[in-house]
């Protein structure tokens, strides 16, 4: 996956949230001249800086407290081995804008071989978490919440990737069929649930993963392993 600076993936990932209960607008300013000024580049956080990843990690982009807790993360070279089938992976071209920056992953087979491995220099990374809504409500849906908002940030001093999720164990049960509903998922108040979620990374970048929340003022980032 090729790298791309902070706003450019801001921009991106609007086009997934921009119909979503909980989306959020790019940070971006302008100067005196009336000049755009992008966000500061992504830094990742070491160990210490990061939130440990047994705490609970607060949903920024809904009312009331959804936490996350991240309860496992494993490394795949193949969706067999993941227990995950070629059909519950979303299709890239939804994920990403069609900017020169992101054109190379917009197909299923640049990630993927018709055998389901995961192809050269790529893994899949899956998250395990348990989500508890303590009191929160949904933008569009007071039961109703987005999950794609939570990427992985990897790489080493400025030069960070930042992945978004290709797939969502609870995929399609809020609207089958409905592609724009991929990340959605429903949860009821004093309820919790247990979700994976998966993204394809570079080889390289896996032992520096960060989780992150895309799009926050302040940069929350918490460890995976």
């Amino acid at each position: 996956m090729k790298k791309r600076k902070n706003a450019a993936i801001i921009i991106s990932f609007l086009a997934v949230l921009s119909i979503s209960a909980c989306s959020y607008l790019p940070s971006i300013n302008d100067d005196a001249d009336g000049d755009v000024v992008e966000d500061e580049k992504i830094r990742i956080k070491n160990t210490e800086e990061a939130i440990d990843k047994s705490s609970a990690i607060s949903d920024p982009f809904c009312e009331g407290t959804l936490n996350y807790r991240i309860t496992d993360c494993q490394v795949y070279q193949s969706l067999q081995e993941a227990g995950i089938s070629q059909s519950d992976i979303s299709d890239p071209a939804n994920m990403y804008s069609s900017s020169e920056d992101s054109r190379q992953y917009q197909e299923l087979s640049d990630y993927l071989t018709p055998d389901g491995d995961i192809v050269e220099f790529h893994r899949l990374v899956v998250l395990s978490l348990n989500i508890q809504n303590v009191d929160a409500v949904g933008l569009e849906k007071k039961d109703e919440f987005l999950i794609n908002s939570i990427l992985l940030y990897g790489g080493e001093n400025e030069d960070v990737s930042v992945y978004s999720p290709v797939y969502f164990s609870e995929a399609g049960k809020v609207d089958p069929g409905n592609e724009a509903y991929v990340f959605r998922y429903k949860l009821e108040q004093g309820e919790n649930m247990d979700v994976r979620l998966g993204y394809f990374v570079l080889e390289k970048d896996v032992e520096s993963l960060k989780g992150a929340f895309g799009g926050t003022d302040q940069d929350i980032q918490f460890n995976i392993w």
